[in-house]
């Protein structure tokens, strides 16, 4: 922190010493800004609703943080959520919830932008509020407290959140954001009050705002065509989840996966042009220190010039040891050639997600993973020196996997890794119907539903020792697909859980089974059968309000050619 902070570490005195993981709450890293803001600026603080690790992996901070500080009169800091110890301490202290940068506390800034990456931050974000004594619903702040705008791809339902959130940005912020900061800046400064600023948001272009009866995404033509330094600053302090450089080389997916929330929501697709990678890759590599890179998109293996890009990247930076790693590839964009050249520094696994195994299955999700190409691709790569390989399975998906889903899994797995005699990785999660996609409306599975396939699978794959399973908790998923295609009952329910002490709850270690239950159990509707029920085409949906420009009309298409399998 600044030297001359709202909160310094001598208030903080020995709490810092007595906490897991104290960099958390320090700030100081290379390329935060150094300045203090000045009595014009507009103070904006970047909330991240998780721990310091997690959010200093997130792309949207980073691309905040420098769209914000570059911009004249806007002065950006962060703040992240407490772990528990040191909220306990915090509020035994009397002290709030601060910015890293400055110490100043968050409720002392103009507007906190929370960008939210998953439904599930919901709890964290009441418990940040909290920490920040910040009043938790909307209704009950005044001219003394930020405005809140939340952001990002987990927000295009925003009803559940409705009562706690002043309003919502529908889209990429790098098109309008700063600008509409300045216009409240000078309203604000003009002695505009918290309703009059209200209001004005409700006008802009691309806010969603509680009683708004229609809000279009907001998309940024200029990706693609960006100069100067890279959104990469600050590097973290400590070790973040995803350690690594990250360069984003396209946004939006050419492809139109029918489950895929992501593949909507950064529509159109775009691309960033060769030079401009390796300039960014330059700068990573010799002005951040990173050894490990990542290219970085939805489907990555769709960029148009992969193979010279990675060609040239090897050729520069291969005898310094740098590796470049390719996330997001699908099958038929990965030649031989280039499984050769992603191993010239370091052999990283081979990922797969081929969500589901059977051919009309995978038709009727528009993904087809053809398990014979697989094959050829998992020999080439074993003879290259790969030992290891990632699967990536979704279950419940509504579309046809015959007779027995669990079944087709493990057949298709046993038959990859016979035939190609690869170590695998398989990690299955279970389907949660996302808002504006074409399986909006479609049924999930329960909790236990999805744990009795779950055990088909595990002693199915029991006898193979070359194959590790893993999946992620399908109570988890029920929880999220609550908020995901929620109402305001929804956003009540998670608030009531949150007063039974459930916090984040996208964490398996931490997460309060008995807080959710409870609230669950106490709810005056059924809310298993609720949430994870089909819709019919005739139902109003809760996120109506929002257009992410594909029609209704198109979504309803789509999910009639799932069901006949066919592609598009």
């Amino acid at each position: 922190m600044n030297n001359n902070p709202y909160i310094s570490n001598k208030d903080l005195g020995n709490i810092l010493n007595s906490v897991e993981k104290p960099g958390r709450y320090v700030g100081g890293e290379f390329g935060a800004i150094t300045g203090t803001p000045s009595k014009n600026d507009f103070k904006v603080c970047i909330v991240f609703p998780d721990l310091y690790e997690i959010g200093m992996s997130n792309q949207a901070v980073r691309i905040l943080y420098k769209l914000f500080n570059e911009t004249p009169g806007i002065h950006a800091e962060r703040a992240f959520s407490p772990a528990p110890d040191f909220q306990k301490a915090l509020e035994e202290k009397l002290i709030p919830i601060y910015s890293l940068e400055n110490g100043i506390p968050v409720s002392d800034f103009d507007v906190l932008a929370v960008t939210v990456g998953y439904e599930l931050s919901f709890s964290n974000y009441l418990s940040f509020l909290k920490a920040g004594k910040i009043p938790i619903r909307s209704k009950d702040r005044n001219n003394r407290h930020p405005l809140i705008i939340a952001g990002g791809p987990a927000m295009t339902n925003p009803a559940p959140w409705g009562d706690f959130i002043d309003a919502v940005y529908i889209g990429e912020a790098e098109g309008r954001v700063s600008e509409d900061l300045l216009n409240l800046k000078a309203l604000k400064s003009s002695g505009a009050d918290r309703v009059e600023l209200l209001a004005r948001i409700a006008e802009m272009k691309g806010y969603w705002t509680p009683g708004n009866t229609i809000t279009q995404r907001i998309s940024w033509i200029g990706f693609g065509k960006e100069k100067g330094s890279p959104a990469v600053f600050p590097i973290p302090s400590m070790i973040p989840v995803q350690d690594h450089g990250v360069i984003e080389i396209m946004r939006g997916c050419p492809n139109k996966c029918r489950f895929c929330h992501a593949g909507v929501f950064y529509r159109p697709f775009r691309q960033k042009s060769i030079r401009r990678i390796l300039e960014e890759a330059e700068f990573l590599v010799n002005k951040c220190g990173y050894r490990d890179i990542t290219l970085s998109s939805l489907s990555t293996g769709d960029y148009s010039n992969l193979e010279p890009l990675v060609k040239q990247l090897n050729t520069l930076y291969a005898d310094k040891r740098i590796s470049f790693s390719l996330p997001s590839l699908r099958v038929n964009s990965i030649t031989l050639s280039l499984i050769g050249n992603l191993g010239t520094v370091r052999k990283s696994g081979l990922t797969f997600a081929v969500e589901t195994p059977t051919v009309k299955g995978q038709k009727g999700i528009n993904k087809e993973v053809p398990a014979d190409r697989v094959i050829e691709i998992l020999r080439e790569a074993k003879k290259e020196g790969w030992k290891l390989a990632k699967f990536y399975f979704m279950l419940g998906l509504p579309v046809d996997n015959g007779d027995d889903e669990a079944e087709a899994i493990v057949d298709y797995l046993i038959n990859i890794q016979k035939s190609s005699s690869m170590n695998l990785n398989v990690n299955l999660g279970t389907f949660i119907p996302k808002p504006h996609t074409p399986f909006q409306r479609s049924a999930q599975l329960t909790d236990e539903e999805a744990i009795t396939k779950i055990r088909l699978i595990k002693d199915g794959l029991r006898s193979n020792k070359r194959i590790r399973f893993s999946f992620h908790s399908p109570y988890v998923s029920f929880l999220e697909g609550i908020i995901s295609r929620g109402d305001k009952q929804s956003g009540e329910l998670a608030y009531q859980a949150w007063m039974n002490g459930a916090c984040f709850d996208a964490w398996d270690d931490r997460m309060d089974r008995d807080a959710w239950r409870k609230a669950i159990a106490e709810a005056d509707w059924e809310v298993e059968k609720e949430s994870c029920r089909e819709r019919s085409i005739e139902e109003e949906l809760p996120w109506d309000s929002i257009s992410l420009g594909v029609s209704e009309k198109h979504l309803n298409c789509e999910s009639s050619r799932s069901e006949d399998g066919t592609l598009t």
